[in-house]
């Protein structure tokens, strides 16, 4: 009889505990997850951390998010229908000012990862007035 006891006793405090336990990692985890969204920056670190890419690569990518020149021409490129982020950030990388970019030609501009002939056509229209 004792030992069907202490199972029972034992049984009620994992359910006990297990009920709390989750509770409580609930609530932790609404704590931690603030409902707001990865950032750019985050997603970066994210993908060093994960091993998807090297620390060179993290620098670059890091570089180009948090310039100020790299992200007008970012936004930029951004406002023109079907060039993305990824492209966008490529293009950042190969100019040195928004000038050079906003004078680069077509061609110029395909020699640029992921840009074909009709981003790069426009890319090239892009007036930053």
């Amino acid at each position: 009889m004792e030992v069907d006891g202490i199972l029972m006793v034992g049984a009620a405090l994992v359910i006990l505990f297990g009920n709390a336990y989750e509770a409580v990692a609930e609530r932790f985890g609404d704590w931690w997850d603030d409902g707001s969204e990865q950032t750019a920056v985050d997603e970066v670190h994210q993908l060093y951390l994960d091993d998807e890419i090297d620390e060179d690569e993290l620098e670059d990518r890091l570089e180009i998010l948090v310039d100020g020149r790299a992200r007008t021409i970012r936004d930029l490129a951004d406002d023109e229908h079907g060039i993305g982020e990824e492209i966008s950030r490529n293009v950042a990388r190969e100019f040195d000012t928004v000038g050079e970019f906003v004078a680069a030609d077509v061609e110029e501009l395909k020699a640029i990862d992921d840009v074909g002939q009709e981003r790069a056509e426009r890319l090239d229209r892009i007036d930053p007035k």
